[in-house]
């Protein structure tokens, strides 16, 4: 497919959008991704535009973006093939549905996949299987496409084209893990074939971004502000703002919280998780009681909802997520903290903050899973790289090494 007819149209389906009122921030975003595919496309080699969005589902773009960049696609193919420029009705009814790589795959491959799901997906929140899925049938698909109908029919030339072609790295590392992931366990489960190939997948760097973590001393002015009466805050900003802080539960998880979640007379607060459909039950300490108490009592709508936090306007819906992130921006604000933009505000912080709490002091990495409420222990490992305590204590001296004292002072700074 030539992509060069974005590059020569792309300024006129810009101008259409702006003509049409279209909002900045959309017209910004179909100009980065024309920029991208143009930039892109001959490297890639992409036949479709189903190509396209499979190279941004493997480069491991998060599940919202990855949704708005569907509906875009499926304008700009609509716009490169047959010059229909979109409709600004916030449909897609024209748009050719994208099929997912799964669907395209052979029965065998179908099998094999469905044999990993069975073995290693029980228990995992749908949107982590959903992503093995998409990665693994990306894979497979793209094996079916040069003619290898079975994992009989692949040799380590084919299987290494998949990960690099002309230099050019085309998965991830993530990616490539969970690819490896799919092979071992059905190397395990005895296929002779996918042990074979396992040996063949490279090993790959998986990137991991610095976490912007809350500090001891942002700890201590939001319980300070949760705590002064004269901040501003609403018995709802203070009750949300105490169940991040003292419990590190998730914000969809405190959004979707209902009144007999909370048993009062054994002070525990008993829900099951939005992320993981687990059951989780914490203690309910004092701090964090007694403000649920006070919003229940003196500010909450009235209501036959059975969820606690209701918006404060009619008809009293329970809050979204939103709602839980609009609390956490007001108690930082109140509290004078993280206002320069581009600053982390949501809700993961405090779940973090309480996680890398607990290894620092030392509790057993059983307790903080189970505390957490994760469905497996690895997901306790991103947050060991934050764990500052012990990973000081793995440092090695710079004295035998022949640094001037100046060169230390300065890489300290």
């Amino acid at each position: 497919m030539d992509f060069n007819y974005l590059s020569i149209h792309h300024d006129e389906l810009l101008t259409f959008l702006r003509a049409n009122d279209y909002a900045k921030t959309y017209v910004n975003r179909y100009k980065t991704t024309i920029k991208q595919i143009t930039a892109n496309a001959v490297d890639q080699k992409w036949a479709s535009y189903e190509d396209v969005y499979q190279w941004y589902v493997d480069a491991s773009y998060s599940a919202t973006y990855l949704h708005e960049l569907h509906a875009i696609l499926g304008k700009l193919e609509l716009f490169h093939t047959y010059g229909i420029f979109p409709d600004n009705k916030g449909t897609n009814s024209a748009n050719r549905k994208i099929k997912p790589a799964y669907s395209k795959l052979n029965p065998k491959y179908k099998g094999l996949y469905d044999e990993f799901e069975a073995l290693c997906c029980l228990g995992l929140k749908e949107s982590t299987v959903k992503s093995y899925k998409t990665k693994i049938s990306s894979f497979l698909f793209e094996l079916q496409g040069k003619g290898l109908d079975s994992l009989s029919a692949v040799n380590e030339k084919d299987v290494l084209v998949c990960f690099v072609d002309d230099g050019i790295q085309k998965r991830s590392g993530t990616v490539c893990a969970k690819i490896a992931c799919f092979f071992r366990a059905l190397s395990e489960a005895g296929n002779k074939h996918a042990a074979r190939i396992l040996g063949f997948i490279p090993k790959m760097r998986i990137a991991r971004k610095n976490i912007d973590y809350l500090t001891d001393e942002e700890v201590a002015k939001i319980r300070h502000t949760l705590e002064d009466d004269t901040s501003n805050l609403s018995y709802k900003d203070r009750a949300v703002g105490r169940l991040l802080i003292y419990t590190g539960i998730r914000g969809i998880d405190i959004a979707c919280m209902k009144i007999d979640d909370i048993d009062w007379e054994n002070d525990l607060l008993s829900f099951e998780q939005q992320k993981t459909s687990q059951p989780l039950q914490l203690p309910l300490i004092p701090v964090v009681g007694n403000a649920i108490y006070d919003y229940y009592t003196m500010e909450r709508p009235v209501s036959e909802s059975p969820y606690l936090f209701l918006s404060p306007l009619a008809p009293h819906n329970s809050l979204t997520t939103d709602g839980i992130a609009y609390s956490v921006q007001k108690v930082m604000s109140a509290a004078d903290i993280r206002q320069d933009k581009g600053r982390r505000k949501g809700t993961h912080i405090f779940r973090h903050h309480m996680a890398i709490t607990m290894l620092a002091n030392g509790v057993p990495q059983p307790v903080i899973t189970g505390t957490m409420g994760h469905t497996v222990p690895e997901s306790l490992s991103p947050y060991l790289h934050a764990d500052m305590k012990h990973l000081r204590e793995c440092a090695l001296s710079l004295d035998r090494f022949p640094f001037s004292e100046e060169v230390l002072q300065s890489c300290l700074k």
